[in-house]
């Protein structure tokens, strides 16, 4: 039985006051992912309507439409949606039964191709100067998308030779911060790039048409993929090539991987190797070797 004080309580009412709570501990990116989720609902049913008059079937109704686009995005809507009742259980008195603990749709893999040392080299020599930052910085620091993206000059301490890059990817939601060494020639690639935009904006990259940081680049790799003439890879396939280089130093121990790639528990580290399921080809390890010592006669020098 319903408390008889939240029969009335409108269904905007208990989303705005979860997206506040949201906003104060969570990412961005969370909190505008679930605003997405709630904008979809609206479409379905009036905001003004009571929240426990909200059906299992409306909600049905809703995911069904997410899940034209992909199951993935439903079951985020999905996930969003029982986060928000959960929590009004505790802020609101709502029934702790959710009516809205729908089906999950399939879970869709996407994979994530990994270039080959050779490849990522091409697609780095055909970008322009901002384009070759962001990639070597993914590729030096091992980061997901929205670390590096989100990247800010106070994260980079050149006095220090550290980079701090805060992930989501944890329990809590709230981001946390993990302070690398940055390399020689991670060094070079952000003092270049901090001539060329700090004076401009607080964030790392921007993007030059619009002159703020990236909030979204899904179309980035696609294109300086085609420029060069080479098969897509994303960011993370960059993530999936650092951890290779690393896996495949002769002096770098498991324990080294995973700090590198910021997993709390080496056993994520292990499956994150074993699922590569190859080793470094030859001419992706001497274009490492290479670019530690200077770009040789003939490779475009990144930066200049």
């Amino acid at each position: 039985m319903a408390n008889p004080s939240i029969i009335t309580i409108a269904i905007s009412t208990v989303t705005d006051a979860y997206l506040d709570h949201v906003r104060a501990r969570q990412s961005k990116s969370s909190y505008e992912d679930k605003k997405r989720a709630f904008k979809l609902l609206y479409r379905h049913v009036d905001p003004t309507r009571p929240i426990i008059e909200v059906s299992y079937l409306i909600i049905e109704q809703v995911l069904a439409e997410a899940a034209k686009t992909s199951n993935n995005r439903a079951n985020r809507h999905r996930t969003h949606f029982l986060a928000c009742w959960n929590w009004a259980v505790r802020a609101f008195g709502l029934p702790k039964d959710s009516p809205w603990d729908v089906d999950p749709y399939p879970h869709t893999a996407i994979p994530h191709r990994m270039p080959t040392g050779d490849e990522f080299w091409k697609v780095v020599n055909a970008a322009d100067e901002q384009h070759q930052a962001i990639l070597l910085t993914f590729l030096f620091t091992a980061g997901r998308k929205g670390e590096v993206l989100r990247l800010r000059w106070c994260d980079v301490d050149f006095e220090h030779g550290t980079i701090t890059l805060y992930t989501s990817k944890r329990k809590g939601g709230a981001p946390q911060a993990d302070r690398l060494a940055m390399i020689p020639a991670l060094r070079d690639v952000l003092k270049k790039q901090q001539a060329r935009t700090r004076l401009r904006s607080e964030y790392v990259f921007i993007n030059e048409a619009t002159g703020s940081r990236y909030t979204s680049a899904t179309k980035m790799m696609e294109q300086l993929c085609r420029n060069a003439g080479v098969e897509k890879f994303g960011f993370h396939g960059i993530r999936h090539l650092a951890a290779t280089v690393l896996a495949d130093a002769p002096n770098m121990s498991l324990k080294d991987v995973q700090r590198m790639l910021r997993h709390k528990q080496v056993a994520t580290t292990e499956r994150y190797i074993h699922s590569l399921g190859c080793r470094l080809d030859e001419r992706a390890a001497e274009a490492f070797e290479r670019f530690s010592g200077g770009p040789p006669g003939g490779q475009k020098k990144t930066g200049s």
